[in-house]
């Protein structure tokens, strides 16, 4: 059977984008499969009002889908909707695969709030739960954007003693070098830094 959401995606990659009656019968009618294919969609085009209204009902038609639910709150601290946000993530339990993300959101929001040692603690708390690389690596940015230089470069070196050179597009080795000369340490930095220049001349 023929989802709406299939028409929706189609209209949008056509360059049609009056689509305010499909994504109303796409809400109410689509497996859940298809919508969570459609809200990826959405959201990677940058529709975001659009994807906050399906979310909404879809999250009521499939209450224990946690994608919904996280995309959802993601879109509600974009918007400072921070107290939904958090109920929100409060639902995604610990046995989710969402869960790390989750809590990596959670502690983005309260660092944005100026809650340092709430969000260091989530941090630490799911250092111990996780032994996800992206666990670490949030904390290291953590500890790198309140200044706490040396901390965040024993988190980038622990990474890249594990194998990992970087994560997502992010090179490791430049965020350890730039956190070691922010902690004074130059000649290590500049080491560092060559290791960047041998990568990119051999890649």
């Amino acid at each position: 059977m023929t989802q709406y959401s299939d028409k929706i995606i189609e209209n949008i990659l056509n360059d049609s984008f009056d689509n305010q009656k499909l994504i109303d019968q796409a809400a109410q009618r689509d497996d859940e499969n298809s919508l969570v294919r459609l809200i990826e969609f959405l959201l990677s085009k940058g529709f975001i009002d659009d994807t906050e209204s399906l979310l909404k009902i879809s999250l009521n038609r499939f209450p224990a889908n946690d994608e919904f639910k996280l995309s959802l709150a993601e879109i509600d601290i974009e918007n400072g909707n921070d107290n939904h946000a958090l109920d929100l993530i409060s639902q995604i339990s610990s046995e989710s695969e969402l869960y790390t993300s989750a809590q990596i959101d959670k502690a983005d929001l309260y660092q944005s709030e100026g809650l340092l040692e709430s969000a260091e603690g989530v941090l630490l708390d799911l250092q111990e739960y996780s032994s996800d690389p992206v666990v670490r690596f949030a904390l290291a940015e953590f500890y790198d954007s309140e200044g706490e230089n040396g901390k965040s470069a024993q988190l980038y070196d622990y990474l890249i003693e594990k194998g990992f050179s970087k994560i997502g597009d992010i090179d490791l080795h430049h965020r350890l070098a730039s956190a070691l000369a922010s902690n004074g340490k130059f000649e290590d930095a500049v080491d560092e830094f060559k290791k960047i220049g041998e990568k990119n001349t051999f890649c």
